[in-house]
């Protein structure tokens, strides 16, 4: 377990953001779980792949503000279990770090992309809200239907906004 509490924090603007630590390689690996608790604010500073056996878990009103410093290179690639437990009145919100520092723009971050095998679940997926992704902001690749996804929201993407490629997902 990665845990929250021992992130660092950085402030952008005038809002406190607790940056996300990067594995080396970008790699999460199996058995290891990233929590980001509820309510906070965090930096995404480079892409994070989690590997099958591995866990991001979200609680709601998590903002994660994706570095845009670079057009669409930072993005989310989960093989392995996702929990995102927005609200409808708390969701879970993906976005440019140039809603604090500029003018946000579709492709400021690359996607978040669920790649799976077809037959079991990534988890379950509620109230989240992606804002000024990149091409396929939301990705699907052989995702089965029983993971659970419900009340996604896409906002100014560079192109399509969700992109769903084989398996049998329901939305």
């Amino acid at each position: 377990l990665i845990r929250v509490d021992l992130y660092d924090s950085i402030k952008v603007g005038n809002r406190k953001l607790y940056t996300i630590p990067i594995p080396t390689n970008g790699e999460v690996k199996s058995g290891t779980t990233l929590k980001l608790a509820k309510g906070r604010n965090y930096l995404l500073s480079k892409s994070l792949m989690f590997t099958e056996g591995s866990k991001l878990v979200i609680e709601e009103g998590v903002n994660v503000f994706m570095k845009s410093d670079t057009a669409g290179s930072v993005g989310l690639k989960v093989m392995g279990q996702m929990d995102i437990a927005g609200s409808a009145t708390n969701p879970v919100v993906f976005t440019s770090s140039k809603v604090l520092t500029g003018t946000p723009a579709g492709g400021d971050w690359k996607s978040l992309e669920l790649e799976g095998n077809g037959i079991r679940s990534f988890g379950k997926i509620s109230y989240l809200r992606m804002e000024y992704g990149g091409k396929a902001t939301f990705s699907l690749s052989n995702v089965s239907s029983e993971t659970s996804i419900d009340h996604v929201q896409i906002f100014k993407s560079s192109g399509d906004g969700l992109l769903v490629t084989d398996g049998d997902v329901n939305l």
